[in-house]
């Protein structure tokens, strides 16, 4: 459906519109049922632990394989 429009910023519209819709429908469930819910700026959002609050460090692997990152004491 979405490759066979010709207009690249049409497409990236149809495209980002399901994940939107999808977005919304959670956070609306998630109110419904007393979740709080809080929406976070996405960018440099996997650079620091949530855990242990340090600096994660990803080593590039020059493959398709998954990054693997090592954390570094701050």
């Amino acid at each position: 459906m979405v490759k066979d429009v010709k207009d690249t910023q049409l497409r990236l519209r149809i495209y980002r519109s399901a994940f939107s819709s999808m977005k919304n429908a959670i956070i609306e469930k998630a109110r419904e049922f007393g979740v709080p819910v809080a929406l976070v700026n996405p960018p440099h959002t996997s650079t620091i632990c949530p855990v242990h609050g340090s600096k994660i460090i990803y080593q590039p692997d020059g493959g398709n394989a998954p990054r693997v990152g090592r954390g570094l004491e701050m």
